[in-house]
C-alpha cells in the first residue's frame, strides 16, 4: 500500500506540473496541501479509529480523482481543489498507513508485510 501511496504521489507531482497556470503558484498549493494532509490525518486519527480514518482518507480520493478527471477543464477552480483534496488524501493515506503498521504489525514481522 506505501508503494501505491507513493506512486499516486509522485503521479500527482507531474500532473501539477502539467496543470494550466502559474507553476510557482501550483507548487505553493501543493506544499500547503501536503502541511494540511498531516494536520487532517491527525485530526482525524484524533478523533476516529484508524481504519475509519483510512477508509474516510481513502474515499476523498476517489472522489478528488472522479473530480479531476471529469472536472478539469470545466473550471480551473476546481481543478485546483480536487488537486488538494487528493494530495490530502494521498498525504493522510502515508500517514494513517505507517501508524497501522506500527501499531497493528509486530515489529520482528514489519519487513514480511
Amino acid at each position: 500500500m506505501t508503494i501505491a501511496a507513493c506512486f499516486q504521489h509522485s503521479t500527482i507531482q507531474l500532473f501539477i506540473a502539467k496543470m494550466p497556470g502559474n507553476k510557482f503558484y501550483n507548487g505553493i498549493l501543493f506544499g500547503l496541501a501536503e502541511s494540511l494532509a498531516m494536520v487532517v490525518s491527525n485530526l482525524l486519527l484524533l478523533y476516529l479509529d484508524d481504519m475509519l480514518a483510512f477508509r474516510i482518507v481513502f474515499s476523498c480520493g476517489i472522489v478528488s480523482y472522479i473530480a479531476l478527471v471529469l472536472c478539469e477543464t470545466a473550471s480551473p477552480l476546481l481543478a485546483h481543489f480536487s488537486t488538494v483534496l487528493l494530495i490530502i488524501s494521498i498525504g493522510g493515506w502515508l500517514n494513517i498507513n505507517l501508524l497501522i503498521m506500527e501499531l497493528r504489525v509486530p515489529p520482528n514481522n514489519v519487513a514480511a508485510v
